[in-house]
């Protein structure tokens, strides 16, 4: 069996390409892998740093790309938990928002 380890293999029509290796995917395809970037989610510094993460995205600012990896014909997140995880909060508390896609790095 084909161990596929680049966005490209694995998503083929779905990813739209960026620059260099940048793409734009379904924020619902990137994982996280448990126990690579551990940290307290309940802190009172991380959730208001979620819950500012969550109004960017709801509001159409900018917010950094997520660096993300593939591995085991998985999309892991290495760089950009909480702003996976504010994304995922803004769009589990308004139904109506949705981003089909959002920009990351692979590598």
């Amino acid at each position: 069996m084909e161990v596929v380890e680049k966005i490209e293999d694995l998503l083929k029509e779905q990813a739209i390409p960026g620059t260099g290796n940048t793409w734009w995917i379904d924020p619902m395809l990137v994982q996280e892998e448990d126990g690579f970037n551990p940290r307290n989610y309940d802190a009172p510094d991380i959730k208001a740093h979620i819950e500012n993460l969550k109004n960017a995205y709801k509001n159409g600012e900018y917010v950094e790309p997520w660096h993300v990896q593939v591995k085991d014909g998985k999309i892991y997140v290495r760089d950009g938990h909480c702003r996976r995880r504010g994304l995922l909060k803004a769009m589990e508390e308004d139904s109506s928002f949705k981003l089909k896609r959002i920009h990351v790095i692979e590598f």
